[in-house]
């Protein structure tokens, strides 16, 4: 059983390789940054359904401005990203993993240096762009996974966007 679903996922992962390609390349009249978010929607669905993840959500799902949420584990990305598309908010550090690294950059994260001041107003300026096409931009202020017991300090630059009251704000 553990096999088949470890065989379903690789099965998974390799179409969602192969099929970013194709999606940006048979996008129509739609942008690219909007073609990459709905790729990886459908492969995080994908990937949630090999991995017999039920999703629930309470509500209608956000469509549009900031998305703020805890950060339990890395099957948040999986969830959230299948519930709408997203553009996600990451430390630069995920750029270097292998394999997700690679597909968090194709899905168009913006990757933070968070001790290097002057790319957090990089990134702000990034969401920013992001949140003014119309995106639903997700991040976790906290910056890290916890185990959902306690609340991490936010890393407030990561917030400067959800001020504005152009963008709503989801928690």
């Amino acid at each position: 059983r553990a096999t088949s679903r470890l065989l379903r996922l690789s099965c998974e992962l390799a179409w969602t390789a192969l099929h970013y390609p194709l999606s940006l390349a048979f996008r129509g009249e739609r942008p690219v940054h909007e073609a990459r978010a709905h790729w990886l929607q459908c492969h995080c669905r994908r990937v949630a359904q090999a991995l017999h993840l039920s999703v629930q959500t309470s509500g209608p799902a956000p469509t549009r401005g900031i998305l703020v949420s805890n950060h339990l584990s890395y099957l948040d990305i999986i969830l959230l990203g299948s519930i709408a598309p997203s553009v996600f908010v990451a430390k630069r550090e995920v750029r270097r993993w292998p394999l997700f690294g690679w597909f968090a950059h194709l899905g168009g994260t913006v990757f933070v240096h968070r001790e290097k001041r002057s790319d957090t107003l990089r990134s702000s300026n990034e969401n920013r762009g992001a949140l003014e096409r119309g995106s639903l931009v997700v991040l976790f202020p906290e910056g890290t996974s916890t185990g959902g017991r306690t609340v991490l300090p936010f890393k407030s630059a990561l917030l400067r966007e959800a001020e504005n009251p152009e963008f709503p704000t989801h928690a």
